[in-house]
């Protein structure tokens, strides 16, 4: 058991005896690291906080409108707001009363004149519905079904509106995807090449200790220490690069929100996301070494 503890110690002090012999390439490697997994992170959350499940993009989500007729009484308008309660393929749905559209219909500029002199209100209670399947066929169906209730005068959804953005989030889903994997790639390049790198300039070393009786894993231990810090590392400089980079975008939201009327704000990852994300790069970098080292290794002594 001391042999074994001793093993792993000196693994240790040679790692760090690596980082601190080559300080400058070492930071620059973990701000490429850091960069690269702040940026695959990102795009991650950036997915997450701008689509609801099933992938419902926030603002271009489409809405089907329900009509009453203006003879419907309340409880007609009751029972259909207890179907759309009970319907799971409505996610959500807001009731505007006839009063309340008249009032919103007069907020507006320029028409209180004109509305003021009517003697009934002629709007009719609509609700506003949002679909959980929003897929055209889902969205139609959804009308159909609406459209045979009683006492509803008309369904109002644009169906060729919900086609083009279904064929618009194919498309947005296949790039992100490509994004996605092409900084993957990036990164298993990255942490390959970190690997072999190290191996090339401590390549005598480990020479030496294996034609002394080291057994090949005992070689490969630093290799993986100094991995796993330098995973760890790179995982908590991407940490901080989310924090920052998502606190300026945050900044900017309000601007971007009453533009295009929209509630947006990026979630920013707290300190168990950080720390996920610091065992999760670590992890990764102790695995693509290991990977590395074993191919040396195999390259080294074919036998």
């Amino acid at each position: 058991m001391k042999t074994w503890l001793y093993q792993h110690l000196y693994a240790q002090r040679q790692s760090r005896r690596w980082f601190w012999g080559s300080p400058l390439r070492e930071l620059v490697r973990l701000l490429v690291l850091g960069m690269l997994l702040a940026a695959f992170t990102g795009l991650s959350l950036l997915a997450d906080d701008f689509t609801q499940p099933p992938g419902e993009v926030i603002w271009l989500e489409p809405t089907i409108v329900v009509f009453m007729k203006p003879e419907a009484s309340e409880p007609e308008v009751r029972a259909v707001w207890d179907t759309l309660a009970a319907r799971s393929e409505v996610r959500t749905f807001r009731y505007v009363s006839r009063d309340d559209a008249l009032k919103e219909l007069q907020s507006a500029p320029g028409l209180q004149g004109a509305l003021s002199n009517l003697k009934d209100n002629p709007l009719p209670a609509t609700f506003v519905i949002r679909a959980r399947d929003t897929t055209p066929a889902g969205l139609t169906a959804l009308k159909r079904f609406l459209e045979a209730q009683k006492q509803v005068d008309r369904v109002q959804l644009d169906e060729s509106w919900a086609k083009r953005r279904e064929t618009l989030l194919d498309s947005l889903w296949g790039a992100a995807k490509d994004v996605w994997a092409f900084l993957g790639t990036l990164l298993v390049v990255l942490l390959f090449d970190n690997t072999v790198s190290l191996w090339q300039r401590e390549r005598e070393e480990a020479l030496v200790a294996r034609s002394l009786g080291a057994t090949p894993r005992q070689v490969r231990r630093p290799f993986l220490y100094h991995a796993l810090a330098q995973g760890i590392l790179g995982g908590t400089m991407a940490g901080a690069l989310l924090w920052w980079s998502i606190h300026v975008l945050n900044d900017m939201m309000p601007i971007v929100n009453a533009l295009f009327h929209l509630s947006w704000n990026i979630p920013i990852p707290g300190v168990r996301g950080v720390v996920g994300l610091m065992v999760i790069s670590g992890l990764a970098n102790v695995l693509v070494g290991r990977l590395a080292l074993i191919y040396l290794q195999w390259q080294q002594e074919p036998e």
